[in-house]
């Protein structure tokens, strides 16, 4: 079903080329409630050969107190998802949640809840271009013909695929299948033509994602990505 409803998606795409819809999965291996939506997304990408989803996942730090620290956890994480909170005037935080293309807002293993967003936001949303180059041995080139005072580029590094052992917590004991986690993350004022010098820290990771993002209302207006060496 996951499979026939994603090529009715790419089918109501008018665009050629048109840009994937960004799935930002927050979660934690401290969250019981989690794995489900982790599944999901891999779901998302095993049947999507279309590239019609862009799927990301962010391990937050607020659940570490509960007796495992999520190896994955970043303080940075946790921040993005409280912009989206405030932005999308939320009443709070929670995992799992899935924010589609930065607007609409989910719980991450609701199947349903997501496509319908996914479709709505690929009708209202306008085709914006952003290319992503290698610009020598450890340098991108992002190119984007809409800049403004309050557009953002955001740089991502993840890994592809990891799994986990949990030993304490809410997950005590099982193993967790992890999909395209966000690594590192580091933001800067939209240019026409932007370098990127890769940071050490990715250098265990699989590639780059580049969000170009309306700074006000977080709004995302289209996303590239390219593999690490």
């Amino acid at each position: 079903m996951l499979a026939i409803a994603l090529l009715q998606l790419t089918l109501q795409m008018q665009t050629p080329n048109p840009q994937p819809v960004v799935l930002e999965l927050f979660t934690s291996e401290g969250c019981s409630s989690c794995p489900p939506a982790d599944a999901l997304m891999g779901e998302w990408i095993a049947n999507n050969p279309t590239q019609s989803v862009r799927v990301l996942t962010f391990h937050v730090d607020y659940w570490n107190y509960l007796g495992w620290k999520d190896p994955f956890a970043d303080a940075m994480f946790t921040k993005r998802q409280r912009n989206y909170v405030e932005k999308l005037s939320l009443n709070s935080a929670f995992t799992p949640q899935v924010v589609v293309d930065g607007v609409y807002s989910v719980v991450g293993s609701r199947k349903g809840e997501i496509l319908n967003a996914m479709q709505k936001r690929q009708k209202e949303r306008r085709q914006v271009d952003l290319h992503v180059t290698w610009d020598g041995p450890q340098q991108l080139r992002t190119r984007t013909p809409i800049t403004s005072r309050e557009m953002t580029l955001t740089y991502l590094t993840l890994i592809d695929e990891s799994e986990s052992r949990v030993l304490a917590g809410e997950n005590r004991g099982r193993s967790l299948k992890h999909y395209r986690v966000v690594t590192g993350i580091e933001s800067f004022p939209a240019t026409a033509d932007q370098h990127y010098p890769i940071p050490p820290s990715a250098n265990e990771s699989d590639r780059v994602v580049v969000l170009l993002e309306d700074t006000r209302t977080g709004a995302i207006l289209a996303s590239a990505e390219i593999a690490l060496p």
